[in-house]
């Protein structure tokens, strides 16, 4: 539950971001033309950058569960905390 929780946040943030940064009668920068105004491509770059950091945490997170999973023979979050305080 809390890398599901992880990933929903990380989803949110980027919602919000694609949201915040809509403006009605921009283009995407793809066809040159000086009379038309173009949406700026840097964000853009930087909320597809903010994904794949978020797949790729939410991947190992999932990897590292499993392998804990394995080691211990435990998937109850509450046993595994108490083992790491012991």
């Amino acid at each position: 539950m809390k890398i599901i929780s992880l990933d929903v946040m990380n989803v949110g943030i980027v919602l919000a971001y694609v949201v915040s940064s809509y403006r009605p009668g921009d283009m995407p920068p793809i066809i040159e033309s000086l009379s038309e105004k173009y949406a700026d491509p840097i964000p853009q770059a930087v909320i597809i950058t903010g994904i794949v950091i978020g797949f790729s945490v939410l991947t190992l997170l999932v990897v590292l569960s499993v392998s804990l999973m394995e080691r211990t023979g435990k998937s109850d979050v509450k046993i595994l905390e108490r083992m790491m305080k012991e």
